[in-house]
């Protein structure tokens, strides 16, 4: 007699596995249809044990084992259990975890058919500007046997991807679709890799670049990583200027005031860039404008004693506008929302003053400054779904446009092209608590470089070493301060990043804590005190910091795996808050 865990593929099936007793012996990756709420549906077995060594827990069990025949219809390929192995090592979780992930949706419910393996792994690396990365995926898929995977993050880019690289030995799709049983794999392409969305939302958190290396690696095909510039870690030499420029320019716009100059009142805008725009409309052209940062301003302060407004957990409000027009002072996740009227908690004053550009201050201030041109916002605050992001960016085709938006219309340029194109306030990415703040800023500018002739940033750090790069993409200054500075200071490519949140009580996340630092006590580990997330719940925080080559070697895995699932584990997550 066994004991089987079985992962149940149906769309009421409860979380995480079921177990069952059977008098069959059946092989972990087996295929078997169970019994579930009076129904049968198909599972993946991922583990099995004799009833004689698990029978003292049985006995002190809650709940009594249900006898079942499973019928085998199949097993999932050696190389797909492969790679789900892989991938559970290094998020830390367990093989049932992932393939709840990744498995549902796409298996047949006669089971898979053989999958052939590929001639042998190797990463490509295509850092190009988009329009010359596409021709490169092209001219790969015509150039090899069987059918190439792309990935790419979004729908819309699904979408075209999918028009321009119209051929049968092409493949799009999203990372949920990674584990795909295409039977003659000729390789898997990671479109704009450094996109946040390859990274899950929920636990997990599958990092589906990792994912997408561990089954090119299980399956022996190429892995082709694209995108312009690629982010720090993937570089094969990190420090080196990019090979291919587009053909746009970049200006950088000081906007500081010099000693020497009259002080002018502050404008979310720069006059040089309203001038820049009305030149263009007066041409019946077209201009992109970018606010990094939602809401109105992304903070406010207090004029009278100089102190950030912020929730009772010490999260500073930004200032927003609602559906009905009203402001409100709102915290990152949106769960604290107070009327734009409060007062400050250090000294009581109602002087309060908004700080820093948000995409609500630039349209407003667009609209007042060209109230016959027609300008539309893209955020997610005014764009929520694929069909107003259409209508949106169908709008901003019309001569005369302006487009404000933030990094969300990204994705949705595609070959679009606009007249003119500028960064309002390049400070608000940088001031971001996010150790890829740079790197993000690098992207965005030589990303707009392609959607426009001309672009201009402004900034109060003209001196960066970002900017450099962005007017001139072979200039490698920014990538060697990039890369010596991660050094220093043991951030990716040179370390790994391990976070662990846990949440409850004040007792019980200091006991978590407490359980964590004694079951790594082998690994260099750093518990925050707990933070107030809302009354009477607190947040706790473990970072740990491992040589990037020794992770899923260590032993650490194993350990994080067995931890509750109310404790979150993430991999070189952007932000350590």
């Amino acid at each position: 007699m066994f004991v089987i865990e079985v992962i149940p593929l149906a769309s009421n099936a409860p979380l995480g596995t079921l177990s069952y007793r059977t008098a069959n012996k059946v092989t972990p990756g087996t295929l078997v249809e169970v019994p579930l709420r009076k129904k049968t549906v198909l599972g993946i077995v991922v583990r099995i044990e004799n009833v004689r060594d698990v029978r003292s827990t049985l006995r002190t069990a809650a709940y009594t084992l249900r006898r079942g025949n499973p019928k085998k219809v199949g097993t999932v390929p050696r190389a797909l259990m492969q790679a789900a192995e892989e991938i559970a090592r290094y998020h830390a979780t367990t093989l049932g975890a992932v393939l709840g992930i990744l498995l549902p949706k796409i298996v047949p419910k006669e089971g898979f058919g053989a999958l052939k393996s590929g001639s042998g792994f190797e990463e490509y690396f295509v850092e190009m500007p988009r329009d010359e990365r596409i021709a490169a995926y092209r001219d790969r898929a015509q150039a090899t046997k069987g059918t190439l995977l792309i990935i790419a993050p979004t729908i819309v880019e699904v979408e075209n991807l999918t028009k321009q690289c119209v051929s049968e030995h092409v493949v799009v799709a999203l990372p949920s679709a990674l584990f795909t049983p295409i039977e003659h794999l000729s390789g898997i392409v990671i479109e704009r890799e450094s996109a946040g969305g390859y990274v899950g939302m929920k636990r997990p958190y599958i990092d589906y670049r990792t994912a997408a290396r561990a089954l090119a690696r299980a399956r022996e095909v190429p892995l082709i990583l694209g995108d312009y510039p690629l982010r720090i870690e993937c570089r094969p030499n990190s420090a080196v200027p990019l090979v291919h420029a587009d053909s746009g320019s970049a200006e950088i716009l000081d906007v500081r005031t010099k000693k020497t100059e009259q002080k002018v009142a502050f404008t979310p805008v720069p006059e040089r860039i309203t001038a820049d725009i009305k030149k263009v409309l007066d041409a019946n052209g077209r201009a992109l404008v970018i606010a990094v940062r939602r809401g109105y301003a992304p903070s406010v302060v207090c004029r009278d004693c100089g102190a950030a407004v912020k929730d009772e957990r010490g999260r500073t409000l930004a200032l927003v506008g609602t559906a009905g027009g009203k402001p409100v002072l709102r915290s990152p996740d949106g769960q604290t929302l107070q009327d734009a009227k409060a007062l400050c908690d250090i000294c009581a004053s109602w002087n309060l003053m908004p700080l820093g550009v948000g995409i609500e201050r630039v349209a407003l201030e667009l609209k007042k400054i060209f109230p016959s041109a027609s300008v539309i916002r893209f955020d997610s605050e005014s764009v929520k779904t694929p069909a107003q992001a259409r209508r949106a960016m169908q709008a901003a085709a019309e001569s005369g446009s302006i487009l404000v938006a933030t990094e969300a219309v990204l994705p949705w340029l595609a070959s679009t092209t606009f007249d003119y194109a500028a960064i309002a306030s390049a400070d608000s990415l940088l001031a971001l608590p996010f150790w890829r703040a740079r790197e993000r800023l690098v992207h965005l500018g030589l990303t707009l470089r392609q959607h426009a002739p001309r672009l201009v940033i402004a900034t109060r750090r003209p001196d960066d070493p970002a900017f450099s790069t962005i007017t001139n993409p072979k200039d490698a200054v920014f990538f060697e301060d990039e890369t010596m500075l991660r050094k220093a200071l043991s951030y990716p490519p040179f370390s790994m990043l391990i976070m662990l949140t846990y949440e409850g009580t004040k007792e019980r996340v200091t006991a978590m804590g407490t359980r964590i630092g004694e079951l790594l006590s082998s690994s260099k580990l750093v518990t925050l005190p707990p933070r107030l997330e809302t009354k009477g719940r607190y947040r706790g925080t473990t970072i740990i910091k491992l040589p990037s080559d020794t992770w899923t070697d260590s032993a650490l895995s194993e350990p994080l795996a067995s931890l509750p699932p109310s404790v979150r584990v993430r991999i070189n997550p952007e932000s350590l808050l």
